[in-house]
């Protein structure tokens, strides 16, 4: 009976033994997943800092496209005013050349010697 609990004990120290083993085991391949985890984890706080800055770049890229935008179309403007008061000018010559020619014609009866 003694020799029957000494070898359960035996058997049961050898699994407490196997157990421990396998615990290390356990432990090291939880410590190497921390590690690659933490490996991971930089590049992807990596990437997101990037895409932030791309964010902030494309933000103002719109901001910029904007304004361009608005310049352009202020310019369009300018340039309809510009061709009306071309017009306008074009048409108050043309009614002093009327006006001179009428003059002319008006004063060619006073001859002076």
């Amino acid at each position: 009976m003694i020799n029957g609990f000494k070898n359960e004990t035996i058997d049961v120290v050898k699994v407490m033994d196997e157990s421990q083993e396998y615990g290390k085991v356990m432990l090291d391949m939880a410590t190497k997943s921390n590690d690659n985890v933490t490996n991971i984890a930089n590049p992807i706080s990596d990437a997101s800092g990037m895409t932030l800055d791309i964010a902030s770049a494309a933000e103002e890229q719109a901001s910029a496209v904007s304004d361009i935008n608005t310049s352009f179309h202020q310019v369009n403007e300018l340039s309809g005013k510009n061709l009306v008061a071309s017009e306008q000018v074009s048409m108050a010559s043309e009614k002093v050349e009327d006006i001179s020619t009428q003059l002319v014609e008006k004063f060619s009866y006073f001859k002076v010697d």
